[in-house]
């Protein structure tokens, strides 16, 4: 599709995505949220299991810096380098906000469970532009799309804690970008050769959302071994770790 069509396809996408969520009432968080199926003590850790399932973001965020700056052997666009530096620190900081959250789950917790995560989804908005759109509207937007992400979590929490908490920025900044990811991907022209990464971490993301939403049924299906919540870490982190593993292995289409 002709880039210009594509911008337009995708502003337009956006514009009725926030006018959508604009006409919905309020989004307040249930605090069933925070009870989960698997609450066993280990190691004098709570919810041992959803708070060590995060470890696996942390090991992948760290091999994405390293072979990013250490090894080189990342097949990035060099001129959005930063999009990618934030998106492997943002996955990295997951373990830290998560697994604070998960040990103690509250409102008060949860917004360090949040933030990260925005961070991650705004940096890989920004690296899908690059390489299937614009290296421009990459770089102009990654400082925006970071602001926009963490303005979202904030301002739920800020309204948490006066009485009025409202997701509806925060539900469009984490499902937004993966309809507009799918759109890149479909229409956009990739500069480089594969494109799978992209496509098992959104299967993986899919996968996580089911068995997060499955939490305790998982947990009665394997008799006590694993509930869905840290199943789905351990998806989201496999999904990422298949990303860095298509990063290393693809090539620009020319050169």
């Amino acid at each position: 599709m002709n880039p210009k069509n594509l911008k337009r396809i995708l502003l337009l996408t956006t514009i009725a995505a926030i006018i959508t969520m604009g006409f919905r009432a309020p989004i307040s968080q249930d605090l069933s949220y925070h009870s989960f199926a698997d609450v066993r003590l280990m190691f004098g850790i709570a919810n041992f299991w959803n708070v060590a399932s995060n470890l696996g973001f942390i090991m992948v965020g760290f091999m994405g810096l390293y072979q990013l700056f250490v090894t080189r052997r990342l097949m990035i666009v060099a001129q959005v380098k930063t999009a990618y530096s934030v998106f492997f620190i943002g996955v990295a900081l997951v373990v830290l906000g998560s697994g604070f959250y998960h040990f103690a789950p509250s409102n008060a917790t949860l917004i360090w469970d949040r933030l990260p995560m925005t961070v991650a989804f705004m940096a890989l908005l920004s690296m899908v532009f690059a390489e299937f759109l614009s290296v421009v509207w990459a770089r102009r937007s990654l400082w925006p799309l970071l602001g926009v992400g963490l303005a979202s979590a904030v301002y739920w929490y800020y309204g948490e804690l006066h009485g009025v908490g409202d997701l509806r920025a925060y539900v469009l900044v984490q499902f937004l970008p993966v309809v507009l990811i799918v759109l890149l991907l479909i229409f956009g022209q990739n500069v480089f050769n594969a494109a799978s990464g992209y496509i098992w971490l959104l299967a993986s993301y899919v996968l996580a959302k089911a068995c997060e939403h499955f939490d305790a049924p998982i947990f009665e299906f394997t008799h006590g071994v694993m509930a869905g919540h840290a199943l789905k870490h351990v998806l989201a982190a496999l999904g990422l770790y298949a990303l860095l593993r298509c990063m290393m292995a693809r090539r620009l289409r020319h050169g």
